[in-house]
This record gives structure tokens, sequence and C-alpha cells, in this order.
């Protein structure tokens, strides 16, 4: 008699065991996923929108440059009339 409650304690113990490896086991993959989603949206939406925001900079600069060089055009106009009268 005892015997069979030292193995029926031995396979709940076992059983138990097995449970927590089988749930450390869907933690890792839970983990898993949740850095493949991450990656794919990353990848779908972040670097998209990242190219597009420095694409937009770059025209910005390029129209702050234009209109910088408009006003230093203008500004020499301006005081080379004012020279010349």
């Amino acid at each position: 008699m005892d015997s069979s409650i030292n193995v029926s304690i031995i396979l709940v113990k076992l059983r138990n065991q097995i449970g927590l490896v089988i749930q450390e086991i869907g933690y890792y993959l839970g983990a898993l996923q949740y850095y493949v989603l991450y990656n794919q949206y990353y990848y779908l939406f972040e670097v998209p929108i990242s190219m597009i925001r420095k694409e937009r900079d770059n025209e910005n600069r390029e129209k702050e440059r234009y209109l910088e060089g408009r006003k230093r055009k203008m500004g020499r106009m301006r005081s080379s009339l004012s020279y010349n009268d």
C-alpha cells in the first residue's frame, strides 16, 4: 500500500514538473511571437514612416536654402539700389 502511495506521489510531482516545463515553453513561445509581431510592425510601418520623414526633412531643407538664397539676393538688390540713389 505504501509503495502505491509513493508511486502516485512521484507521478503527481512528475506531472507538476512537466506542467511547469510546458508553461515555461509557453512563455518563451509567447515572447517569440511578440518579437516576431513587433518586427513585422516595425518593418511594415516604422521604416517607411521614417523614410518619408527623412525625405520630407530634405525637401524642407531645400526650401529653406532656396528662400535664404532669395533673401540674400533681394538684400543685395536693395543695398545696390540704396547706393545708387
